[in-house]
């Protein structure tokens, strides 16, 4: 909720529906003349997005490292020399 004061002063006070004291704001702010304007609330999509995105990303990491070992792991099996990850003789 954006509240204007009479001298063009401008205050940013976050309520929810369920907040106690939003009515009595409210009704104070229409009767000081206060200019209201009241904006919707965020729906959180990016969040829920971001929450859904991070297990797949976070599989997929786990499958590259498992991989990347298991390859090492079986260049060691042979006797193969491995200088560093990624390249082997």
């Amino acid at each position: 909720m954006e509240l204007t004061d009479t001298q063009g002063e401008i205050f940013v006070v976050k309520l929810d529906s369920s907040d106690a004291t939003r009515t009595a704001i409210l009704a104070a702010a229409r009767e000081s003349g206060t200019a209201i304007k009241l904006e919707p609330a965020s729906s959180g999509r990016g969040w829920i997005i971001l929450m859904q995105f991070w297990p797949l990303a976070f599989l997929g990491m786990c499958a590259i490292a498992t991989a990347s070992l298991a390859i090492l792991a079986w260049k060691a099996l042979l006797n193969e020399r491995v200088d560093y990850i990624g390249t082997w003789d």
